[in-house]
């Protein structure tokens, strides 16, 4: 995680500062929803949105760094949501009976909700 603090202004900041590694088991549902409409036959524009449900059931330690002693993190809540909702805009390069070509672009933000409705 990064920290937004000035470490150089702790005195020391030196001492306290390891890489600790942990693995985790999780996973992730995406589900995505879009509609575009074609502008001159070479453009692409529309609205859109996903929602992807993110699990993660704990954080262990690896054994590598002996000298921490630190435990299994288990999250208070185990499941929370992004919603992100984007605009398409895309352009065609190719289009003809045999292949079609084209660049989409998703412009969107990020929301984060945890299982009980709470948003971060």
């Amino acid at each position: 995680m990064k920290s937004y603090a000035d470490l150089k202004n702790f005195p020391g900041h030196k001492k306290g500062i390891t890489l600790v590694n942990f693995k985790g088991k999780g996973s992730t549902l995406p589900i995505s929803l879009s509609s575009h409409i074609d502008l001159w036959g070479k453009m692409r524009v529309g609205p859109g949105g996903a929602l992807f449900i993110n699990t993660l059931e704990h954080l262990a330690h690896e054994e590598g760094n002996t000298d921490k002693k630190l435990g299994v993190y288990t999250p208070f809540r185990n499941r929370h949501y992004h919603i992100r909702p984007f605009a398409i805009l895309g352009v065609k390069f190719v289009d003809n009976s045999i292949l079609s070509v084209l660049l989409d672009a998703n412009l969107g933000f990020d929301f984060i909700y945890f299982s009980s409705g709470g948003r971060v």
